[in-house]
């Protein structure tokens, strides 16, 4: 795969569907991750009135003050080949996000238990913002 990067602003005009009227901005936090059945990013409240729910799915959004988890256990069964389920994702705030610099962010549980950038390979634990569109970015470091 191929790693972007780009000496233009890239902004983000977030495109979020809700689901079953529910509001994707009622909490402070989400979870973002890739629902490989909707071909979307799905986004899950972790406070607020509908804590613990998928809110929206989007096929564009940001987050600001990102940490990345993966369960490792879960990231293990699937590398040694059983079925796939959710087990990673990015939690951050909701928001209109511009990065100077996007670099490619990736994950993949055959290969590697974390995420990183595409371009060089470098863990990528927290980041000030990731831009989710047909792939995930962060500004490049």
């Amino acid at each position: 795969m191929t790693a972007q990067a780009s000496q233009e602003p890239t902004m983000t005009a977030n495109i979020i569907h809700p689901v079953q009227g529910r509001d994707p901005h009622a909490g402070r936090r989400v979870a973002v991750y890739r629902n490989l059945h909707k071909g979307a990013w799905s986004i899950k409240a972790l406070d607020g009135p509908h804590k613990g729910t998928v809110v929206a799915h989007a096929q564009v959004v940001g987050l600001l003050d990102c940490a990345m988890h993966v369960r490792i256990a879960a990231q293990q069964r699937i590398a040694a080949g059983a079925a796939r389920e959710v087990h990673a994702w990015i939690v951050g705030r909701l928001s209109e996000v511009t990065l100077d610099q996007p670099t490619r962010l990736v994950y993949r549980p055959h290969e590697r238990p974390e995420f990183y950038l595409a371009i060089t390979g470098r863990p990528v634990h927290t980041a000030a913002a990731v831009l989710f569109t047909d792939h995930a970015y962060v500004n490049a470091a």
